[in-house]
């Protein structure tokens, strides 16, 4: 059994806002009352605990942070994801049972919450729905500290939306995203929803350009994380097939033939397919693709176009005049400059220079 109540003491009241002079105030105690409590000195009476619990909205057992190991709780909780993964509907009543006896594990109340919106929305039962939330609410209540951020409150809040949503509750979906939309982490749930509901569509095609500009940028660095990986590793026949793959991606991404920013990161997949057949011995198949990248690149910079709205789907009106950024360099060569340098190859850069002053 675990008991670590001065730390939550502390943490919940730093979560809220409050000094020790003011929780103290707020309770009808002295200062030093409060900091015995948050120094593990002493520990406040009964009655004590339960108007901390219902100041700080969480239960008394989480305020204890009372932890019992129970060699009973993984199994209970591997069979409810046996039931997700399955699809089995035995699992609701299973799952119930579970909540019973672990009331307040965070884990135990999410999978169950996760397994009957999974259920509810293959069923259309709204009741399942209704119940998911409930359990999704219970669950931001008890979230422990050191919960992965994957499967955090603003999981669990996308998930509640989503309740909402299929139970023709659109308004209170939207309102739940808007309410918890950090750093845009829900502006593509957000913008489909008011293109549904809202009767001026200018915000949800404000929030949808945002949305895909954020994944196109998404899309950039995902893919240099595959390119760096088959750099390393060698691998040169799948560090060929993902820059083939961006090379075409990104080009059908513009708007038309004319300079856009988009324009660097073709540069940038075009340099390291030149690699590719660099390292596989196809040297000449390599310098015509850098002539590529040079004709590309020098193209761009005579006539720079950093607009976002040269991104196909991204309206001026969505976007104004919203300027790109990235991390290649000031101009389109300067990121070829960049590309070659993280190849670590010596003579790959010799041919760079040669096609770069010829």
């Amino acid at each position: 059994m675990n008991i670590c109540l001065s730390e939550n003491i502390r943490r919940l009241r730093k979560d809220r806002g409050l000094t020790q002079e003011g929780l103290a105030e707020t309770l009808g105690v002295t200062v030093g009352a409060v900091y015995k409590w948050e120094a593990g000195l002493s520990t406040p009476e009964v009655s004590m605990l339960i108007r901390l619990a219902e100041l700080f909205d969480v239960s008394v057992d989480v305020l204890l942070g009372y932890k019992m190991k129970d060699n009973h709780i993984e199994a209970m909780r591997n069979r409810l994801l046996g039931y997700i993964a399955s699809k089995d509907r035995a699992g609701l009543e299973e799952a119930e049972k579970a909540l019973v006896k672990f009331p307040n594990d965070y884990w135990v109340v999410y999978d169950a919450a996760c397994m009957y919106q999974g259920f509810g929305l293959e069923d259309r039962k709204p009741a399942w729905l209704r119940r998911s939330n409930e359990l999704f609410e219970r669950a931001v209540e008890i979230i422990p500290p050191d919960a992965d951020p994957r499967f955090g409150e603003l999981e669990v809040r996308g998930s509640i939306a989503t309740n909402y949503y299929f139970l023709n509750e659109t308004k209170k979906a939207i309102e739940q995203l808007q309410k918890h939309n950090q750093a845009g982490v829900f502006n593509s749930h957000l913008g489909l929803m008011k293109a549904m509901e809202d009767e001026d569509l200018s915000e949800s095609a404000r929030i949808l350009a945002q949305s895909f500009l954020s994944e196109v940028s998404n899309m950039v660095n995902t893919i240099l994380g595959f390119v760096t990986i088959c750099e390393r590793k060698g691998e040169t026949k799948k560090l060929e097939s993902i820059c083939s793959f961006a090379i075409e991606f990104f080009s059908r991404l513009k708007k038309n033939d004319s300079p856009s920013y988009i324009d660097k990161y073709l540069c940038a997949f075009y340099t390291f397919l030149s690699h590719s057949y660099y390292r596989a011995g196809e040297v000449k198949k390599a310098e015509e693709v850098l002539v590529k990248a040079k004709e590309l690149a020098v193209r761009f910079d005579n006539n720079p176009d950093y607009r976002v709205s040269t991104c196909r789907f991204v309206e001026d009106s969505a976007v104004g005049e919203m300027s790109a950024y990235d991390a290649f360099g000031k101009t389109a060569s300067d990121g070829i400059d960049f590309c070659v340098t993280l190849t670590e190859s010596r003579k790959f850069s010799m041919l760079w220079e040669k096609v770069r002053n010829s």
